[in-house]
């Protein structure tokens, strides 16, 4: 079950008696496993965001917080178990999350999981709740499995831990989702009956990474050869430093010595993964998906890539030109969804649904059979800064060419406030006005650009010459766009 995981900035400032946050933010999962006999036990992670809680100034002179948290195990709408306890943290976080673990033993069966916890520091904050059903239920005669669980550090066993399991001591990753900064995906998962499920003594064990479209995700396969018991254990990693943002599954099979399947397991999760991307080889490993992949249709992907170009880095225009030439239609939807996943990690789609408003847009107003509304200069500037706060429309003035301004009271890209545009029309002709001045970094400066827009007159007005005399000698309402 998939979490969202936020990500904060740890800020505490100094010389205060108390440091407050907001609301409580965290996330939690329980994991299932078979007990002696016909009990289960059920693991449940806690992680708590440090920067979210409430720390006061105690007589050590450090800051501490202080959680109220209880979790509530219920079985067909009967309590089973409820452990209520109060966690106090050690002075101020050196780490982003506070962790804890706990393990119950409960009878078998579908549970329900309720944690909800409380800061002591601050009564009017609400509590933090999260309930999850879990299946606890290993049947006799069939193979089956407890929960994969992904890991977030593990050793050799420490006497005494609840953390100990199999040899090992254990701490779970207690989210299914995997960040930038896992490296390794470390999983851990048992299961039961195999001595029982076949009359073979040894068994495979096959688990592999398959991404959306069911293929296995840059090779990452591996198996490992058994003897049949009671309880087997797998404890596996995979190297995932080059596997890209994405919605993935960990697959897992059991097989008996003639490749038959005794039993299957499976868990979902989510990949975030800075991208380095350096060919289009690479774009073609790309897994956007089936949601993202659905909201590009194959006759009109050549013209929304094509419309990138203004927003484009260098590279990104070289190889949307060498694919617009081409006919690989998916390899053009997977560089759309890289560019996009480039610029907005978290949310691809959204990112890409604005643009496309903002394209469909100057395809509206500017576009025409000779060229498309991304292509103008006006289509650029729209695409590029977003929509102006002031726009004084086509102006049309005795004795000048058709000119417009367009006034950004900030540009967000640069901070650059005061920014204007102007675009003219010299050859009246069209409705497709040409970029004439901008005092926008980087954009075309001309000093003689109000002389442009009036040549018609240059041969019989002299205060031409004169930039600040073209309101008061010939009527014009340039000066007035200039200050809206």
């Amino acid at each position: 079950m998939m979490r969202t995981l936020w990500f904060l900035l740890l800020l505490f400032p100094c010389g205060y008696q108390e440091l407050m946050a907001q609301t409580i933010q965290g996330y939690s999962e329980s994991y299932a496993f078979k007990a002696p006999g016909d009990s289960a036990y059920l693991e449940t992670s806690v992680n708590l965001l440090a920067s979210s809680l409430h720390y006061i100034k105690k007589e050590d002179k450090e800051f501490h917080g202080a959680l109220h948290i209880s979790i509530a195990y219920r079985q067909n709408n009967t309590l089973v178990q409820l452990l209520s306890y109060v966690l106090n943290t050690p002075g101020l976080p050196d780490t982003a999350t506070y962790n804890d673990f706990k393990r119950v033993i409960l009878p078998q069966g579908l549970t329900e999981v309720t944690v909800q916890v409380k800061d002591q520091h601050d009564t009017l904050q609400p509590a933090w709740k999260q309930v999850q059903h879990i299946q606890a239920a290993f049947p006799t005669g069939s193979l089956s499995f407890s929960n994969i669980e992904l890991i977030d550090s593990f050793t050799h066993e420490i006497p005494g831990s609840l953390n100990n399991k199999s040899g090992y001591w254990i701490r779970p990753l207690g989210i299914d989702f995997a960040s930038v900064s896992v490296q390794k995906l470390v999983f851990y998962t048992e299961f039961y009956g195999a001595s029982t499920a076949t009359a073979d003594s040894n068994i495979l064990v096959n688990y592999c990474i398959r991404n959306s479209h069911d293929e296995i995700a840059k090779g990452l396969a591996g198996d490992q050869k058994m003897r049949t018991a009671p309880t087997n254990i797998l404890f596996a990693s995979f190297d995932i430093s080059d596997l890209y943002s994405g919605n993935y599954t960990l697959a897992i099979t059991v097989r008996d010595r003639h490749n038959k399947l005794l039993g299957e397991t499976s868990l979902l999760f989510m990949r975030q993964h800075m991208l380095h991307i350096s060919s289009l080889t690479d774009v073609a490993q790309l897994d956007p998906g089936t949601t993202f992949l659905n909201l590009l249709r194959n006759d009109s992907i050549r013209f929304y890539l094509k419309a990138l170009t203004p927003v484009a880095s260098g590279f990104e225009s070289e190889k949307i030109d060498v694919l617009t030439a081409g006919q690989d239609t998916l390899l053009m939807k997977k560089f759309m969804y890289y560019f996009w996943l480039k610029r907005n990690e978290n949310d691809p789609v959204s990112a890409w649904l604005n643009y496309k408003k903002m394209v469909d847009y100057t395809e509206q107003q500017w576009g025409s059979h000779r060229m498309r509304g991304y292509e103008t200069d006006r289509g650029r500037v729209y695409l590029f800064y977003g929509p102006p706060d002031f726009a004084s429309g086509v102006v049309y003035e005795p004795q000048a060419y058709p000119y417009e301004v367009w006034h950004y009271y900030q540009i967000q890209k640069t901070g650059q406030t005061n920014v204007h545009f102007v675009f003219y029309d010299p050859i009246q002709a069209s409705d497709n006005l040409k970029l004439l001045y901008s005092d926008a970094i980087g954009e075309i400066k001309d000093d003689h650009w109000k002389i442009k827009i009036y040549r018609g007159l240059a041969d019989s007005n002299s205060n031409l010459d004169d930039q600040g005399s073209f309101q008061q000698s010939l009527g014009s309402q340039l000066e007035d766009y200039m200050n809206k």
